[in-house]
């Protein structure tokens, strides 16, 4: 029963599609009838209609009528007709994935745009262009592309044409995950169309503004936002957006409200509309979701069911996409071939045209056959290594694909070991946040409850003790911050050419106190004219915590040593002290997230662990690196190299 309840779904899509064709046929019929006997311009306007109805039945016959068009506007000596030849046989291109071939049109269609001068179609050309370089993964040209196309469109007189190229950036927005400038583009985009009267465009639009408010959790608002757009798809008699809104609207309800049975409500209509309409990727995405209600559901038998057809309809849809480019390919060489052909036809009519004014006609007429015969040959040959060369570029493709799966798999594991790392170190944290608290909250209940009966100096003690707890949850709660920036890719590195010597001068001005308290000698040797292209607040942190670190573990009366040198690529800042130092087995630990490494210093003085972890990040970042040198019982020297000149390399970690 389950197999044949598949087997009607199949045979409905398929009359359906038929019917579609039919009707798309017909009215392909009343153009061609009128094609030949047309007018110059007339006949333009038809091949421009005969493309559009052909992209969606056979792109292969599309682009024959683009040729057609362009030859036209070439024989007319129109450039106008010519750049609206290159830009819908590049739109032919880019429905193919033909990325390279799509921009080489595009392209085309610039160059001529700015010799004409016409800020339309330069518009209209480097609107084109800022689609293609995006599907090439090329994003800063494509958003130059855009922002030019935006520049030279007159919004007033071309309504459309904005909305089009707004929708457009705002796309890029989208997909980039700026979502409030996405959001900015598509209302400017909606206002456009509702000038020009474009519904679908206009539903298209509000389809996008209710994904951007989900990517920003506003579902209720992205809820709104579908119901406006399917009202004007039933106004407007819009099917194919009917199904599509009542899919996005079931999503919404099951992945976000909960609502299981009123999303399956809505699939079942947008299913109905898009078996109607032989819609197979509609088809394919609501089998899949029901799939996953159903399985939330525990109803698993009615879940594999719709696995099933999603996976048999999935499959479908692969093979049609690969058929139907595989069909383009061979239209195009056939295309291709043909103009060759009637190319050669030409060139030997004219031949024996002039070979029959002539007296020694059957000589030169022979002559004349074997050279268009061997260019025939060498013609076909040619195709040969056309047709091995775009196999030879399809597995290319295919081993790149397979290049880059293996490098998200690689991305997805680093990621998983990342997150792993994040929550060992969380996990100490909040372990150690447990008992400074539990220390703070009794001596501050001690001093509430019992501060009548304590004297002044066990008062003070008290104090002390919470003063110190304070510091040092506050010093962690900073830590913590800082790191967990630099984790997630927070922190904004902003290099600047900075004056090393002057930086550590006010780090020694911040920490003079600590080091007055402990009365410890702080003895500099700075290289003059020492810099650095560095993130001054970066590095003056990263020095303050390896600083402190020495005060910390450095006896009183003690000595700290600083020290700068400089050349043309680097300058080095070596900070010694002599302190405790550290054993070669608590080195291994102190750099190392999992562990969380902390040890109090010569006065007891209590740390976080995360000082020297946030030290090191800080220092990456800034494109330098930290080398710890020491010995137990002597002290311990820290060197920091920092880079001199701007490189063309940002160190993200």
């Amino acid at each position: 029963m389950k197999i044949s309840t598949k087997y009607i779904i199949l045979l409905a899509f398929t009359i359906i599609l038929s019917g579609g064709k039919l009707l798309a046929q017909s009215r392909i019929d009343s153009l061609l009838n009128i094609l030949n006997s047309s007018s110059i311009p007339l006949k333009r306007v038809i091949l421009n209609e005969l493309i559009d109805e052909y992209q969606t039945i056979s792109l292969g016959q599309s682009l024959e009528y683009g040729n057609e068009a362009l030859n036209l506007a070439k024989k007319n000596n129109n450039d106008k007709w010519i750049i609206d030849s290159y830009l819908k046989i590049g739109q032919i291109y880019l429905e193919t994935k033909m990325i390279d071939e799509a921009l080489d049109y595009y392209k085309k269609a610039e160059v001529l745009s700015n010799k004409i001068d016409d800020s339309l179609y330069i518009s209209r050309s480097t609107h084109s262009l800022g689609v293609a370089t995006f599907y090439k993964g090329d994003t800063a040209s494509s958003f130059n592309y855009l922002k030019k196309s935006i520049s030279y469109i007159n919004p007033k007189r071309y309504t459309h044409d904005a909305g089009g190229v707004c929708k457009d950036m705002a796309d890029f927005y989208f997909n980039t995950q700026n979502f409030n400038e996405a959001y900015k583009y598509y209302k400017n985009s909606l206002k456009y169309y509702e000038q020009s009267s474009d519904y679908k465009n206009q539903v298209v639009v509000l389809c996008n503004i209710a994904a951007t408010k989900a990517k920003t959790n506003y579902f209720y608002d992205a809820r709104i936002l579908y119901l406006r757009a399917l009202d004007i798809s039933e106004e407007h008699e819009l099917p194919y957006y009917k199904s599509y809104i009542a899919l996005k609207i079931a999503e919404i309800l099951f992945k976000n409200e909960n609502n299981a049975d009123l999303a399956i409500s809505h699939l079942s209509e947008a299913l109905k509309i898009a078996v109607e309409q032989g819609s197979l990727e509609l088809q394919v995405e609501v089998h899949q979701l029901l799939s996953e209600i159903y399985e939330s559901k525990n109803r698993y038998s009615k879940a594999l069911n719709y696995r099933i057809l999603f996976y048999n309809m999935k499959d479908s849809l692969l093979k049609r996409r690969a058929q139907d480019f595989i069909t383009f390919l061979d239209m195009k060489y056939d295309l291709d071939k043909y103009k060759n052909e009637i190319n050669l036809l030409s060139s030997k009519y004219e031949v024996s045209q002039k070979e029959l004014e002539k007296q020694d006609r059957l000589r030169k007429f022979v002559i004349i056959a074997l050279i268009l015969f061997t260019i025939m040959g060498f013609t076909s040959f040619g195709f040969y290594l056309y047709k091995k060369k775009m196999l030879r570029i399809l597995n290319e493709k295919k081993k790149a694909l397979e290049r880059s799966n293996k490098t998200l798999s690689e991305s997805k594991e680093k990621l998983n070991r990342l997150n792993e790392t994040k929550n060992k170190i969380f996990s100490v944290l909040a372990h150690d946040l447990i008992n400074p608290f539990n220390a703070l909250l009794g001596f501050a209940t001690l001093l509430k409850e019992e501060s009548q009966y304590l004297n002044k100096k066990e008062i003070k003690q008290y104090g002390e003790v919470i003063y110190r707890t304070a510091t040092n949850l506050l010093q962690l709660l900073e830590n913590l911050l800082q790191w967990s920036k630099s984790q997630t890719g927070q922190i904004v590195v902003n290099k600047k050419i900075t004056d090393i010597n002057k930086l550590i001068k006010k780090v020694l001005s911040i920490t003079k106190i600590l080091s007055d308290k402990k009365n410890l000698h702080l003895e500099t040797h700075l290289t003059p004219d020492c810099k650095c292209f560095i993130d001054e607040d970066l590095i003056s942190s990263a020095l303050r915590n390896i600083v402190q670190n020495a005060i910390k573990f450095t006896p009183e009366g003690k000595k700290i040593t600083i020290v700068t040198t400089c050349n043309q690529y680097e300058t080095t800042i070596k900070i010694e002290d002599t302190g405790t130092g550290i054993s070669n087995e608590d080195q291994k630990k102190l750099f190392q997230t999992e562990t969380h490494f902390t040890t109090t210093g010569t006065e007891n003085e209590v740390g976080t662990g995360l000082g020297l972890i946030i030290t090191r990040e800080f220092i990456k970042l800034n494109g330098g690196k930290l080398v710890l040198k020491s010995q137990l019982g002597k002290g311990s020297t820290f060197m920091l190299t920092l880079p001199v000149k701007r490189t063309n390399q940002t160190k993200m970690n």
